[in-house]
């Protein structure tokens, strides 16, 4: 995972003239998301002059990033949401479900602290995805896929920029990953994907599943889960397919809800 350079950042027409919704403008979701995120405070490193330069262009509305690696990460989060509205709440509530199942793994405050910003923030590399392919109404082409699939490795190097967390960061490039080797962008199989990125895996893919799409009809969540029970071992790591199997889906929903204050 190389640094970014300039051009990674600013050659890309879909990064510019967006207007950033203030917070009175927001949904109820929206502005619980941003609650969520600010609660873990700043990186220890400023912006780097890159980053400066890439919020400065894209004309985030009153936004002002200054310095401060946590407005420039609201920037860029509110620049996604004016182009699309279906990436904040979709982030919430796959952070709702890997929390929930997280607590049944027991993992300690610092992972769950990981996870927290990792999930929150795990498609933050969709700004980078050109508005002709991210809001298309139909199917996706294989060349529409091969920029979809940028994302998690943009997202990845754009949240070490802003100073976050190792633990955090594989969340965010990981979360594409195959448990049979078959995913992307590193091709990681195993035990060798993350825990907290095969986690978010699960929760991301039944929030997609479960919600509208422009280019096909939600799912149901026995639907989902039927599908995420026949990936075990392929797709989704199997014991953590197992963790998830063992209890209702409307249990997990609910804890889900809890966790996200809905």
């Amino acid at each position: 995972m190389g640094p970014f350079s300039a051009p990674d950042l600013l050659n890309i027409e879909c990064v510019t003239g967006f207007d950033a919704p203030v917070s009175g403008d927001m949904p109820g979701e929206v502005r619980h998301y941003f609650h969520l995120l600010d609660e873990l405070g700043d990186g220890p490193q400023p912006l780097t002059h890159e980053l400066r330069v890439l919020l400065g262009r894209a004309r985030i509305g009153s936004c002002n990033s200054g310095y401060r690696p946590q407005e420039g990460i609201r920037c860029i989060l509110c620049a996604i949401h004016s182009k699309e509205r279906l990436t904040i709440p979709h982030s919430l509530r796959t952070y709702g479900l890997a929390h929930a199942i997280a607590q049944c793994l027991q993992l300690d405050a610092e992972a769950l602290r990981s996870l927290r910003a990792g999930a929150l923030l795990h498609d933050i590399g969709k700004l980078w995805i050109p508005n002709t392919v991210l809001l298309k109404p139909d199917g996706l082409t294989a060349f529409d896929w091969d920029q979809v699939k940028r994302h998690p490795d943009i997202g990845g190097r754009l949240l070490r920029e802003f100073g976050l967390s190792s633990e955090a960061i594989v969340v965010t490039r990981s979360h594409h990953e195959r448990f049979d080797g078959t995913g992307y962008p590193d091709g990681l199989r195993g035990s060798d994907i993350p825990l907290l990125a095969r986690l978010v895996a699960i929760a991301d893919c039944f929030d997609a599943m479960t919600n509208y799409r422009p280019y096909r009809k939600a799912f149901t969540p026995e639907e989902a889960s039927a599908h995420i029970l026949s990936c075990a071992g392929t797709v989704f790591d199997p014991q953590l397919v197992e963790v998830f199997a063992s209890r209702p889906i409307q249990d997990w929903l609910s804890d889900a809800a809890g966790v996200i204050g809905q």
